[in-house]
């Protein structure tokens, strides 16, 4: 991602907040909202004046993440906060997430506000910098901002971030490879990954993706298991019919991470 994120924090340091830009504190902060459809769900953009300050994942409460950033900002500036839709300020947030779903873009220029601690603002910064197709692991963002014990810190750091995609909190990984957790599911993880490193096509039809453990991948894992055990008793039943050294591959009977 070229830019950078503002330095506004949480903890009042940096600089003023949307309610100086409008007066004197007390005022009312407003926030255009407005919805993205893409392949992997509705997404929820969120902007102030200075620039983008969140962005909600599909399977993400919506009332929660709004709740948690009308309290991030009223705290910030002691005012109210008031929730517009509006998508005419994140046009330019939308066209972009739009050309990345569609393969067309690999890093995002936006102007970004996302509220967080000094901290935490220095995370995101770094996992900002992670090159599309790439990951890191969290004790490598750790090292990279010069605090190589605070791993754990880091952690949930990006956990917290607020502008997922934008700052691809989804290319930090545990430094055995494991995904570990992610806002939108680790379904949606993995297939985040797959789609940068080149391993998709395209999305799956309308994007579909499922969360492991939810009684939709259960079913779904049911499906795909059914299928393909009766496709590997087909070839075991004309196997015999193969001449001598030829060879047939039966299909892995794993179940796909998304539905296709």
């Amino acid at each position: 991602m070229r830019g950078t994120i503002s330095s506004r924090t949480s903890e009042g340091q940096g600089d003023a907040g949307p309610a100086a830009q409008r007066g004197e504190g007390g005022g009312e902060v407003v926030v255009a909202r407005g919805a993205l459809r893409t392949p992997i769900g509705t997404l929820w953009l969120y902007s102030a004046p200075r620039g983008l300050l969140a962005i909600t994942l599909p399977g993400e409460p919506l009332g929660d993440a709004e709740g948690q950033l009308r309290r991030r900002l009223a705290r910030l500036s002691a005012c109210v906060v008031t929730f517009v839709d509006d998508p005419g300020p994140l046009r330019e947030a939308m066209a972009q997430l739009e050309e990345y779903f569609a393969g067309q873009r690999r890093e995002f220029v936006l102007a970004l506000d996302p509220v967080g601690t000094p901290f935490q603002l220095q995370v995101w910064q770094a996992v900002a910098a992670i090159p599309f197709g790439e990951t890191r692991t969290y004790a490598g963002i750790a090292r990279a901002i010069g605090r190589p014990a605070a791993t754990r810190a880091v952690s949930a750091a990006n956990g917290a971030n607020p502008l997922p995609l934008v700052i691809p909190c989804h290319r930090v990984i545990g430094s055995d490879g494991g995904l570990t957790g992610y806002g939108g599911g680790i379904a949606l993880k993995a297939r985040l990954l797959a789609w940068e490193r080149g391993e998709l096509g395209a999305w799956g039809a309308a994007g579909r993706y499922l969360e492991y453990g939810t009684p939709a991948h259960q079913r779904e894992a049911a499906r795909w298991k059914a299928r393909w055990a009766r496709r590997a008793a087909r070839w075991r039943s004309t196997r015999s019919g193969l001449r001598k050294n030829q060879t047939r591959s039966i299909p892995a009977m794993n179940p796909p991470i998304c539905a296709q």
